[in-house]
């Protein structure tokens, strides 16, 4: 994000547009939950990318181990061979009511589908709304 806030403004219809990337503070919140995670990451190099919305990925044995919900932490350093660790005020331990909750296909290192929260509270998807 520095080298986007560094970046020139453009000029558009005789206008100077500048062009941030913008993260929301739930967003923020949880990378800086998750920062004792990266850094063990970081340190034994491995490779890790952020997705969106909100989840840490790691490829390990032709295998994505995601992160998305506060139950895929656990699993996730034992996968890559990682000391498990602690993880303090994990923020979507109580998911807003309207959040959609993933119960896509994401794997644990056996094969066996990632367990997390498998209901939600009204979306986007729903015919009601």
């Amino acid at each position: 994000m520095r080298v986007a806030r560094a970046q020139h403004t453009i000029l558009f219809m005789d206008t100077q547009v500048s062009l941030f990337q913008d993260l929301s503070t739930l967003t923020l919140d949880a990378r800086r939950a998750l920062r004792p995670l990266t850094r063990l990451l970081q340190e034994k190099r491995v490779l890790y990318k952020w997705g969106f919305p909100l989840s840490l990925q790691i490829k390990v044995d032709n295998y994505w181990q995601i992160i998305r919900w506060p139950i895929n932490i656990p699993c996730f350093p034992w996968a890559a061979g990682l000391p498990n660790v602690a993880i303090p005020n994990w923020i979507f331990d109580n998911p807003p009511a309207r959040t959609i909750v993933p119960t896509d296909a994401a794997h644990n290192i056996t094969g066996e589908p990632a367990t997390g929260p498998q209901q939600r509270q009204g979306g986007l998807n729903d015919p009601e709304d």
